[in-house]
C-alpha cells in the first residue's frame, strides 16, 4: 500500500512537472513572438532588455531565440 502511494505521489508530481513546462513554453513563445513582432531591430533589443529587468528572459525564451538564430543562420550559410 506505502509503495501504491508513493507511486501516486510520484505520478502527481511528474504531471504537475509537466504542465509548469508547457505553461513555461507557452509564456516563452508568446514573449518570442512579440519581439519577432517589432518594427525594428531596436524595439526588440528594448523589449529583450526589459524582460531581462524583469526576470523574465528565462531559459526556454533564449532555447527559442537560439534555435531560430540557428536556423535562420544555416537557412543563409546554405544559400550561400
Amino acid at each position: 500500500m506505502v509503495r501504491l502511494g508513493s507511486r501516486c505521489l510520484s505520478d502527481v508530481s511528474a504531471y504537475d512537472n509537466t504542465l509548469e513546462n508547457v505553461e513555461t513554453l507557452d509564456a516563452a513563445q508568446a514573449n518570442f513572438n512579440d519581439i519577432l513582432s517589432s518594427p525594428s531591430v531596436d524595439v526588440a533589443r528594448e523589449k529583450i532588455k526589459s524582460l531581462t529587468k524583469g526576470k523574465e528572459l528565462d531559459s526556454s525564451l533564449i532555447l527559442l531565440i537560439n534555435s531560430a538564430w540557428a536556423k535562420a543562420k544555416g537557412v543563409y550559410n546554405y544559400e550561400e
